[in-house]
């Protein structure tokens, strides 16, 4: 699979809630503007993604920008609980050899860290 078509199926899988069929290399790493650490190997990634993608209330690609061993993705996200908010979102993909090896994603994090106490913060 090419970079094009793993960012399109990135979102695709998200905004679905079937990460399950992702081609993660074994030892992908997850990084992300509120991880304290990246989140590193295929199950953890995975066990990640299924927890978030569920609170996902609209995920879609604004652009998707292409390069020899990836893709960053311009996404707009809006999460369950926060659907008031539209989150800017960049998801950069690094992709080898037809599976995804590291995912990063940049976005500002401060709705989330204004949230009441007792909301999600996922």
């Amino acid at each position: 699979m090419d970079p094009q078509e793993l960012a399109e199926m990135y979102v695709e899988s998200l905004s679905s809630n079937q990460v399950a069929d992702l081609p993660l290399s074994d030892d992908v790493q997850f990084h992300g503007p509120l991880l304290e650490e990246p989140i590193e190997g295929r199950q953890q990634v995975l066990a990640f993604l299924n927890r978030v993608a569920p609170s996902l209330l609209r995920i879609e690609a604004a652009a998707i920008h292409v390069s020899d061993d990836g893709a960053c993705i311009e996404t707009v996200v809006q999460f369950a609980g926060m659907s008031d908010q539209e989150l800017m979102e960049v998801a950069c993909l690094r992709v080898t050899d037809g599976n995804i090896t590291a995912i990063q994603l940049y976005f500002d994090p401060s709705p989330f860290l204004e949230q009441q106490p007792g909301e999600e913060n996922e």
